[in-house]
């Protein structure tokens, strides 16, 4: 037996609107759009990610949990300037859930 948890995931993308030497960054917008897509196909596309056991895990020998996690929903904000006037940022929310046995 068991029980469904819900959870959200929050993933932010980032992107600086200018290089390395103050020059302006002119693929900033298509690659802060490269990045969210990279995100989403990650998430639907069920590939597996390794949750971490941090209650049984060292440094040395870290412990995953084996499970299936389902992606119910991806809600995108729109792009947005962040506080540091350079950089934009979007940001993901990804609903998903899965089932806890006991």
């Amino acid at each position: 037996s068991g029980q469904r948890v819900d959870g959200i995931a929050d993933v932010s993308c980032w992107v600086s609107t200018r290089n390395s030497g103050g020059a302006r960054n002119p693929s900033a917008i298509i690659q802060l759009r490269s990045m969210r897509d990279m995100v989403k196909q990650v998430f639907n596309s069920g590939t597996g990610i390794r949750i971490l056991n941090i209650y049984a895990s060292t440094g040395a020998s870290p412990a995953f949990l084996s499970g299936i996690i389902r992606v119910s929903s991806i809600e995108e904000e729109p792009i947005h300037a962040d506080p540091q006037p350079w950089i934009r940022r979007s940001r993901l929310l990804v609903n998903y859930w899965y089932l806890e046995r006991w």
